[in-house]
C-alpha cells in the first residue's frame, strides 16, 4: 500500500496502521471510533466508544487519563502487539497488548458499509496534508528571512585590518624590513 505502515495524524487526533489489515482510530462526534478493515476478507469491523467508557477503562488499568491510555494503545499497535479474535461472524474482539495483566479488549461489530471508514481516512489525510503544507510554508518563510539577513553583510560588523586592501591584495602596504641591513658585494671589497 502507498501509506506508510504507521502514520500518526497528530493534528486531527487520528491514527492509522496499515499492515495485513487497516486499523483506523478517529474522533467523531466526541467519541472514539475504531475501524478495522481486512482486505483479504473484503470487509471490516467498527466500534464507537464514548468518553465515559474510555475514562472508566483508563481508571481500571491505572492510567492517569484517557490521553495516556490512547498513547499506550497507539504504541502497542505500532509494535504490532495486538490480535483479532473472532467471536461470531458479526463480531470480533480487538485485543491490544501482549500480556494478560494489561490487555485491552474492544468489541467491534461487522460494518455493512465502509463509507464511514473511507470518509474518515480521507478527511484525516486532507487535514494532515493541509497541516504539512502550512508547516512547509512557515519553514520556507523563515528560511527566506534568514537568507535575506545573511546575504546583506553589515559593514559595522566587519573589521578591516590596517594596511590590507580587500579588493586587491597587491596594493597592501608593506612594513619595512627589520633585521640586519644588506651590504652590497662592492662595499665589502673596498674595506
Amino acid at each position: 500500500m502507498a501509506l506508510s505502515q504507521c502514520l500518526k495524524l497528530s493534528k486531527t487526533r487520528d491514527y492509522i496502521h496499515v499492515h495485513e489489515e487497516v486499523i483506523f482510530f478517529s474522533e467523531i462526534d466526541k467519541a472514539l471510533h475504531i475501524f478495522a478493515f481486512f482486505p483479504s476478507k473484503g470487509y471490516g469491523y467498527s466500534g464507537s466508544f464514548l468518553p465515559l467508557f474510555l475514562r472508566e477503562l483508563a481508571r481500571n488499568f491505572n492510567f492517569p487519563n484517557t490521553h495516556l491510555l490512547l498513547a499506550w494503545v497507539k504504541d502497542r499497535i505500532s509494535e504490532e502487539k495486538f490480535a483479532f479474535e473472532d467471536v461470531n461472524p458479526a463480531r470480533v474482539n480487538f485485543i491490544i497488548g501482549s500480556t494478560p495483566p494489561v490487555q485491552l479488549t474492544f468489541q467491534l461489530s461487522r460494518s455493512q458499509n465502509e463509507t464511514d471508514l473511507v470518509v474518515s481516512i480521507a478527511k484525516a489525510l486532507l487535514y494532515k496534508q493541509a497541516y504539512i503544507e502550512e508547516l512547509e510554508k512557515a519553514n520556507a518563510e523563515s528560511l527566506n528571512h534568514l537568507n535575506v539577513q545573511d546575504s546583506v553583510p553589515s559593514s559595522s560588523h566587519k573589521r578591516k585590518t590596517s594596511g590590507m586592501s580587500l579588493i586587491n591584495p597587491q596594493l597592501r602596504k608593506r612594513k619595512p624590513a627589520t633585521g640586519l641591513p644588506f651590504i652590497s658585494d662592492t662595499d665589502a671589497d673596498e674595506t
